[in-house]
């Protein structure tokens, strides 16, 4: 009986702890750019800061283009933690990001971003 408690003890600790976060490098565009850019990582590296912070981007949101031309749609968190985070930024060439967050097919739920 104590076996039975203290595996299921542990079975719940395990389920309770909480899932390493993935961690995406890569350019932030706009959406509206994203989809141009798609999987294209040298041609959205010349994607400038200016053109990320248009209208469009603002309206409709941002996404990540990896190094291995993956690109991944930022949810509503992680939009708004990267607009304060580019009102900020004096960089003007391409944005270089660290996300952290939950990968689920093309899109990542962000618990942190850094403009690196």
């Amino acid at each position: 009986m104590i076996r039975i408690f203290a595996l299921l003890s542990f079975a719940m600790a395990l389920g309770a702890a909480a899932l390493p976060a993935d961690t995406v490098k890569g350019v932030i565009l706009d959406n509206v750019c994203a989809a141009e850019f798609s999987g294209d990582f040298a041609a959205a590296v010349e994607h400038s800061k200016t053109c990320s912070l248009l209208e469009g981007g603002k309206k409709k949101g941002f996404s990540i283009v990896s190094e291995d031309g993956q690109t991944l749609t930022l949810d509503a968190k992680g939009n708004s933690m990267l607009l304060r985070s580019l009102q900020y930024s004096k960089k003007t060439g391409e944005i270089q990001v660290e996300a952290e967050g939950k990968v689920k097919g093309s899109k990542i739920a962000v618990q942190q971003i850094r403009i690196s």
